[in-house]
């Protein structure tokens, strides 16, 4: 899978520049959504937080946004149609804000405060998995959307920190939480999101945390927040540039330790194979004058820095929700998607307006993990 499995070559200062030829696809050149979210009621004051105030610091490795949606034209889509998930005001202050004004009547009057630290919050729109036809004219996947998370509870008492917990998971839309009446959630917007966000509220007992609190771990948070910082000194944020090689995976990448090219050939498809071996092809990520996979998947991209990561478009299943417009396109006729050699595939028109493209999709690279999402 392109997602596991990913190769990157000869690349000197591509990531560390967001410069160059301006037809190249980047990241860069998508347009933001903005969303300001405020509950039209409040959690009921029967949820106990044993806290006077919730705090929040933002630590992820990109701090501008949340991830990719999609908006499109009605019956045509394009790379353009993406946007940048962000929040009025940004992340950290739009979440602290929504957390303190939403669990309002359940913030007791204490000496104690709540600080968490995001450490992981990405809203992944378009999930790789599998795709099957329900019925005649719908089509579902296993997932619409996964949330990744992974953040850090302190316990704060006058000017000392103290850990609660720390969790790392990923929340997932799937068919049958959409189906769920009680919880009246959607495919397209952030209702899932503000879903996750009340989870990871209201999963713990808190209480029970503060009691099982260590007194003697005390830290200050000028020690969390150089903590955090540490995240950011890896080999490939920090170098000049990056070595000349192969990397065979994303942490090779990361960690800016190349394999030499000689023992590599391309051929003259473009494709990748380990030399003296004409069976198995290696996908990979390359710059040869344009920046592509194996078989030209993705040429003409580019890969950029943001914040402490990077971001790249690559090919990916595309599920568009049903609409009235594609209730009408639903009559035209089955049309060849305009893929490119080997890879030409027939676009699923589905009656009702429910439709798998194959297309280009923003991604960016975890930095923790080597997933890229």
């Amino acid at each position: 899978m392109l997602k596991s499995v990913f190769f990157f070559l000869l690349l000197p200062m591509l990531g560390f520049s967001q410069e160059g030829n301006e037809k190249r696809l980047s990241t860069s050149m998508l347009d933001s959504a903005e969303y300001f979210f405020k509950s039209k009621t409040l959690a009921p004051s029967s949820i106990r937080l044993p806290f006077k105030h919730i705090e929040v610091v933002d630590a992820r490795f990109d701090t501008s946004k949340l991830g990719f949606e999609l908006k499109r034209d009605i019956g045509y889509i394009s790379n353009s149609n993406f946007r940048k998930i962000k929040l009025r005001g940004g992340i950290r202050k739009a979440i602290q804000d929504y957390y303190n004004d939403y669990y309002q009547l359940c913030l007791k009057d204490t000496a104690n405060e709540l600080l968490i630290v995001l450490k992981t919050l990405w809203i992944d729109n378009f999930p790789t998995g599998e795709f099957k036809e329900r019925r005649r004219f719908d089509v579902v996947r296993e997932t619409y959307q996964d949330i990744y998370v992974k953040f850090e509870y302190y316990l704060k008492r006058e000017n000392e920190y103290y850990p609660l917990k720390r969790t790392d998971t990923v929340y997932q839309l799937t068919e049958q939480i959409i189906n769920s009446k009680k919880l009246n959630l959607k495919k397209d917007d952030l209702s899932f999101f503000l879903f996750t966000l009340k989870s990871l509220i209201e999963t713990y007992d808190f209480d029970e945390l503060i009691n099982r609190v260590d007194l003697k771990k005390n830290l200050s948070l000028k020690s969390i927040d150089s903590f955090n910082n540490k995240r950011f000194l890896l080999p490939v944020l920090i170098a000049d540039s990056l070595k000349k090689g192969i990397f065979l995976s994303v942490k090779d990448y990361i960690n800016n330790t190349p394999v030499p090219d000689s023992a590599y050939r391309f051929d003259k498809k473009g494709r990748l194979f380990k030399r003296d071996d004409k069976t198995t092809e290696i996908f990979y990520f390359y710059n040869n004058n344009e920046v592509g996979f194996s078989m030209r998947l993705l040429e003409n991209t580019n890969i950029i820095r943001i914040g402490n990561t990077f971001e790249v478009f690559m090919m990916n299943d595309v599920y568009l929700a049903k609409t009235a417009a594609g209730n009408l396109l639903g009559l035209i006729p089955d049309t060849k998607f305009p893929g490119v050699d080997g890879l030409e595939r027939t676009e699923f028109n589905a009656g009702n307006g429910a439709r798998l493209h194959l297309m280009k999709v923003p991604r960016q690279i975890n930095m923790e993990t080597g997933e890229i999402y």
